[in-house]
């Protein structure tokens, strides 16, 4: 499927018309026959009260046009039911520049997706002056004074690493992005950090489809986040000789960032890569290459949950009772604002609890899950308890589905990122038995 992203200007709109595909405006709402996506973010970027960078928004322009693939084009429609063709024309400042960064993005996408995608670079894109043309200075608010940037997502990992940098007496920029019901939580979770809501930019990019619904894998959304996060730092942290890149915190315990295939069925792109040592790399090479000077930091790539959670809550204890207030769910909203209790997220967030020896007041949908599996052996939801007991049946087989993904990663880290896999298996494998 073709999409021809544009910006709502009217030289953008005929330029668009003139070739086929599907339209999609960047940064504005959707009109009638035309699908839309980042128009809150726009909206959002005109309220923080520091300028993004051009380079840093044709980087946004870049990820707003991918999530509009991820989502637009839908995985239900196609033959085998998952792999898509993904063909976009994405306007840009510097189309040359960004011709030269498309073997890097094919890397990350194909990696994160599994997809077949096309890139197209054309001029167009938005810039600095249309996005924050007319815009009203009296009405800023106070400005950010951070020293770097951190994803906080409301869930257990960015909550830990926020509070570890502040420990470290770190001035983080939290870099959110929500759905609906989430918000307030992780303005809730920002307040008990001490971090002051002017180091706090919270936006949803709002994908809107022509027709129909949208796809709901987001196998790609941490090239957004990522954009978004390189967008206020380049906005709001002052550089200079001395210090020429900014920070960019991403916390993931390194067992769901490996997210190993636990069994066959879960192999290539069926297990997500958000935060993968692989995927941290491309995304690392295309700042670089776009100019966007942000050094990204996984704190936790060779630690499990259980491990992080015992010694930031060692460190800074005051943090351990909104701990249960964080979400780790991925069905968090299609079960109602409550987690589930069974899905490897939810499986790894109670084994954390365990690990650091800490009281669980999480308010799961099924508090038991392997009593459920035992008192009904076809019970659905039992696939992902199914998917632990067969790897650890075979561990060898699993490290072995896990090395294929490490192609590009440093040999001397393999050993270390096995490790981190297996004592998290053994993590969610001691936390079922008590279930």
């Amino acid at each position: 499927m073709k999409l021809i992203c544009t910006i709502d200007t009217p030289e953008a709109r005929r330029l668009a018309q003139l070739q086929a595909g599907t339209p999609v405006l960047l940064y504005y709402a959707k009109r009638a026959g035309v699908g839309s996506v980042g128009n809150p973010i726009r909206l959002d970027l005109r309220r923080w009260p520091d300028k993004v960078t051009q380079e840093a928004l044709d980087l946004l322009s870049v990820a707003l046009a991918v999530t509009a693939g991820d989502r637009l084009v839908r995985r239900d429609l196609t033959a085998d039911k998952w792999t898509r063709d993904i063909d976009l024309v994405i306007p840009v400042s510097n189309p040359e520049r960004w011709n030269g960064i498309v073997p890097a993005l094919l890397e990350l996408l194909g990696f994160l997706t599994g997809d077949r995608w096309t890139l197209h670079f054309v001029n167009g894109g938005m810039t600095v002056h249309q996005l924050y043309d007319r815009r009203r200075e009296w009405r800023r608010p106070a400005r950010a004074a951070g020293d770097c940037v951190c994803l906080f997502s409301g869930g257990m990992d960015s909550f830990l690493g926020a509070a570890e940098l502040m420990h470290k007496n770190r001035q983080p920029i939290l870099v959110s992005h929500y759905q609906p019901g989430e918000q307030r939580l992780q303005g809730d979770l920002r307040g008990t950090l001490g971090i002051r809501s002017a180091n706090h930019f919270a936006t949803n990019p709002h994908p809107v489809a022509v027709k129909g619904k949208l796809d709901t894998q987001q196998r790609a959304r941490s090239f957004l986040f990522v954009a978004l996060a390189a967008a206020i730092g380049s906005s709001s942290i002052r550089l200079s000789s001395e210090n020429d890149h900014f920070d960019l915190f991403i916390p993931e315990n390194g067992y769901i960032a490996l997210n190993a295939p636990l069994s066959p069925a879960r192999s290539s792109s069926c297990s997500t890569r958000t935060v993968h040592p692989r995927t941290m790399s491309w995304m690392q090479t295309i700042l670089e290459q776009a100019g966007v000077p942000a050094h990204l930091i996984n704190p936790y790539a060779e630690e499990t949950k259980g491990q992080i959670t015992a010694r930031v809550v060692s460190a800074a204890p005051a943090i351990a009772a909104r701990l249960s207030d964080t979400i780790s769910c991925g069905a968090y909203r299609r079960n109602k604002y409550k987690q589930c209790g069974y899905c490897i997220p939810c499986l790894i967030r109670r084994a954390a609890f365990l690990a650091a020896n800490q009281d669980d007041d999480t308010e799961y949908k099924v508090p038991s899950p392997a009593a459920a599996w035992r008192a009904n052996p076809k019970w659905e939801q039992a696939e992902h308890l199914a998917a632990v007991e067969i790897a650890l049946a075979d561990e060898e087989a699993v490290l072995r589905r896990l090395r294929l993904t490490f192609k590009g990663v440093p040999l001397d880290l393999w050993a270390r990122l096995e490790d981190v896999h297996t004592q998290g298996l053994h993590e969610v494998a001691r936390v079922i038995q008590t279930l």
